[in-house]
């Protein structure tokens, strides 16, 4: 019988190297780790519970690493029953694996990974325990055998919330552990078989044991190994600041964005929309954005006022063609409706041909060249996956529209089918709208370059291998939707999976764009331009980034902080300190990574100090603007990543 896990629950236990223990000195670690020559294995025994039992149950796992010969993606996994390991458990691996190399300072296609579990087990249970173990023996440094945590992985090495843990520490207890590590936030966890709420640290004394709370990754590592792993130092904050050109550019276009704003603002109250149904708080909405970016351009933030600009433009854009929506709805104009949203297609079509064309020949020969370039694609592929989603409300509205009489001799209501019509027609305009501001937002940011044109040869084989790795990390990320989240939300809404995805892609625009974004390069993209070629490589690497922070950013609001929307639209967290904790860790990450690209090409990548900046901005504002500066630091630390990995022979 399967051991069943609650939904985004991560027990690990973690058990020592079988046999003595080594009498060899451990290695001296340096930043990047020295390169693998040899196998080195880790074991570790995995913790799960399962409803009805008080305790845990207890898999061994194994995990084996060695130096990869081809430099392709080589992660297995190996089980001892078919259909043993499930593919949330699956999922864990590979987010483990990439957050593991990222730590270390190598690429995971510099390993062949091996992980054997043993049962029937899933769930997402391999965050905390994968990534220590897999670091442990990418640096050949023995695991102790004394030692258990449970943790989840955030995108930026924070260690996540659990459920369940005074369960499984009382199994790991059982086995002999006497160091237990817990997520950062959650000393005072639910007893799953009791419902009473357990102290962590109570327990552990009450056990005889130690109780440790983990905020990071190395807090992981140094728990299970005793050891540390080197970080480079962080580039002070001081040196991210913008160049003057490049702030010169992004006044010009916050002022651009501001004038968007101003004339569809005109064109709501000439056309007398305001009184329509909650149309006037869509445009209220604008003219906050709008009131912020001018006082940030006043104060000479423009990094942070380009982004509210731009917000305030594309609000007033979304207020307007919403208000017309709703006065042709009022007027029972359905076919009016219908050509009217149709007719957006010809610019967004239009728009999304001359950036794609734009992208055929564009070939990045400088550091900023190549960030300024993947930024911009990265939006003209989620352009793209806007205007699908788009055609295909439309295409829906016009059946219901074809198909009515014969709907309605099946005794379906007239308002049923309004209703729907209507539905699938706001969609499709929203979407629509959400694709023409961003291919306006991807010409700005293929500007967005350093006056500092610092060259950058790319290996072709490179660019190939690192388009795989971000592939791969990003389908992850989706598996862990698709494999918990969907499930669990058709139980509670008592409908079918696909019914789900289909509610989530027309409401969600995290979990739309995480779809698209990694399927249309590997699709449309690929056939449109070749499978080796450059730019079908370049726009898999945009394609699977925006994935990334897209779901990522989609598991962050409904797990890993558990943000709510509270009476008046604000926004709070279950997880407070876990945010706090999150945002300082991410934030040095950048200036981490920052520091790297500096040393290694003498540059720090504009659009990484772009996103820096508006984090920076954003993570003292309310709730909401913490949660998106998260999202901007994460951004900064990629474009960091990506380009040190391009930059490799």
């Amino acid at each position: 019988m399967r051991h069943s896990l609650l939904p985004l629950v991560l027990i690990v236990s973690l058990l020592g190297l079988t046999g003595c223990p080594s009498k060899n000195p451990p290695p001296t670690l340096t930043y990047p780790v020295a390169k693998m020559t040899k196998t080195n294995t880790v074991q570790i025994n995995f913790l799960t519970f399962s409803q009805g039992k008080t305790d845990g149950n207890i898999h061994p796992t194994t995990i084996q690493i060695s130096p990869n010969s081809d430099r392709t993606l080589n992660v297995g996994i190996a089980q001892d029953l078919s259909g043993g390991l499930g593919g949330q458990w699956q999922a864990a691996v590979w987010i483990a694996a990439f957050q593991a190399a990222q730590a270390v300072g190598r690429d995971l296609s510099e390993y062949a990974i091996m992980v054997r579990g043993q049962g029937y087990i899933d769930g997402p249970s391999a965050g905390a325990l994968f990534t220590a173990g897999i670091m442990a023996a990418m640096t050949g440094v023995p695991v102790r055998s004394d030692v258990t945590m449970t943790g989840t992985v955030n995108p930026d090495g924070t260690v996540g919330p659990v459920g369940g843990i005074p369960n499984k520490f009382r199994a790991a207890v059982k086995a002999g552990k006497k160091i237990l590590g817990y997520p950062v936030g959650q000393r005072y966890s639910t007893d799953l078989a009791s419902q009473k709420v357990v102290d962590l640290q109570e327990f552990a004394k009450e056990n005889g044991v130690q109780a440790v709370e983990m905020y990071t990754i190395f807090d992981s590592y140094r728990l299970l190994t005793g050891m540390d792993v080197p970080r480079p130092e962080p580039l002070a904050a001081s040196d991210m600041v913008m160049p003057e050109p490049t702030m010169k550019f992004l006044k010009e276009r916050s002022q651009k964005w501001g004038e968007r704003y101003e004339s569809f603002s005109k064109r709501f109250y000439d056309e007398k929309l305001q009184d329509l149904y909650d149309s006037a708080k869509k445009l209220e909405v604008a003219r906050l954005y709008f009131q912020t970016a001018s006082e940030l351009i006043q104060g000479g933030n423009f990094p942070t006022a380009y982004d509210y600009a731009q917000r305030a433009g594309g609000n007033a854009f979304t207020a307007y063609a919403y208000g017309r929506f709703v006065a042709l709805v009022m007027q029972q104009r359905f076919r009016d409706l219908l050509n009217e949203v149709s007719s957006m297609f010809t610019p967004v079509g239009t728009g999304l041909d001359q950036m794609f064309e734009i992208s055929k020949k564009f070939k990045p020969r400088t550091v900023g060249e190549l960030n300024s370039f993947i930024s911009g694609l990265e939006q003209s592929v989620a352009a793209l996956g806007y205007t699908q989603d788009a055609a295909k409300s439309a295409d829906a509205a016009r059946n219901l529209m074809d198909n009515a009489m014969a709907l309605m001799a099946k005794n379906v209501p007239i308002n049923q089918i309004k209703t729907e019509i209507i539905n699938q027609l706001l969609n499709s305009s929203l979407r629509y709208g959400i694709a023409l501001l961003k291919l306006e937002k991807a010409k700005d940011f293929m500007e967005l370059k350093d006056g500092n044109n610092v060259p950058l040869a790319i290996n072709p084989e490179r660019l190939e291998e690192v388009a795989k790795t971000y592939i791969a990390v990003a389908q992850a990320n989706l598996n862990y939707i698709d494999q918990i989240f969907i499930p669990d939300f058709a139980r509670s809404a008592q409908t079918d999976e696909d019914s789900v995805r289909s509610r989530l892609m027309r409401n969600n625009n995290h979990y739309l764009v995480a779809l698209t974004s990694l399927r249309f390069p590997q699709t449309i993209m690929k056939e449109k331009w070749g499978e080796k070629a450059p730019e079908t490589f370049f726009a898999q690497i945009a394609g699977s980034m925006g994935s990334y922070y897209s779901s990522s950013m989609f598991l962050m609001h409904h797990y890993s902080l558990g943000v709510r929307k509270e009476e008046g639209g604000t926004e709070s967290v279950k997880m407070e300190k876990a945010l706090v904790n999150m945002l300082e860790h991410a934030e040095k990450n950048v200036r981490i990574y920052a520091a790297m690209v500096q040393k290694t090409l003498g540059t720090v990548p504009v659009p990484a100090r772009f996103f820096y900046s508006v984090g920076m901005t954003m993570k003292s504002g309310d709730t909401a603007l913490k949660v998106k500066a998260l999202e901007m630091f994460w951004r900064a630390s990629m474009q960091c990543q990506l380009t040190l990995q391009l930059a490799k022979k």
